[in-house]
């Protein structure tokens, strides 16, 4: 579910790399109007989201 007024669209990309699988996050966001002030503050906030990617990454790798 996603909440507040920003909806971004995001996909996964997987391709083969040397010896395992390469994953690309792609995020883009359209913000309307006066939120455009916001820019900013959304951008560090998605980029904290993704940092969750490399936390996956570390615990996949680790099994």
């Amino acid at each position: 579910m996603v909440a507040g007024p920003a909806r971004p669209h995001g996909e996964y990309i997987l391709s083969e790399s040397a010896g395992g699988t390469s994953v690309r996050f792609v995020l883009d966001l359209k913000l309307p109007g006066l939120m455009k002030v916001l820019d900013g503050l959304v951008t560090r906030t998605m980029q904290g989201e993704v940092a969750q990617l490399r936390k996956l990454k570390t615990v996949l790798e680790a099994r």
